[in-house]
């Protein structure tokens, strides 16, 4: 692209500070999302969620380190 590698890398990571501080100050502008922890533990990498609001249910599927990816 006709720039030195290290003058590239310097332009991604001016871009990369001033890109994240414009997302955090649109983030302080507005008020967290009250939560609540519904395992006690880390799922790994988790999908999708689907609700069952007749059973009272959520399944996704999951991929706890470890273990076999499958739907809980």
């Amino acid at each position: 692209f006709g720039l030195p590698i290290d003058t590239a890398w310097a332009d991604w990571i001016a871009f990369e500070h001033e890109f994240q501080r414009a997302n955090l100050e649109m983030i302080r502008k507005y008020e967290t999302t009250p939560y609540a922890d519904i395992s006690k533990m880390g799922l790994g990498s988790v999908s999708r969620a689907f609700i069952d609001d007749d059973a009272r249910k959520i399944y996704v599927a999951f991929n706890f380190p470890g273990l076999v990816a499958h739907i809980g």
